[in-house]
């Protein structure tokens, strides 16, 4: 995950270009949503199985 300074700045203080930036925010919020999706499938599946 990209810590919060690094949102404003890149690894040698320029700003972001805004394409640049769009990718890189749009796969870490691609990947938390499959997180999530898993995370909820696995308690909706386990939770089946225990009843």
């Amino acid at each position: 995950m990209l810590q919060a300074a690094s949102i404003y700045t890149t690894g040698n203080g320029e700003k972001w270009k805004p394409q640049e930036m769009f990718k890189i925010m749009l796969e870490i919020s691609k990947t938390s949503l499959q997180i999530l999706g898993s995370e909820i499938f696995n308690q909706i599946t386990v939770s089946k199985n225990k009843d």
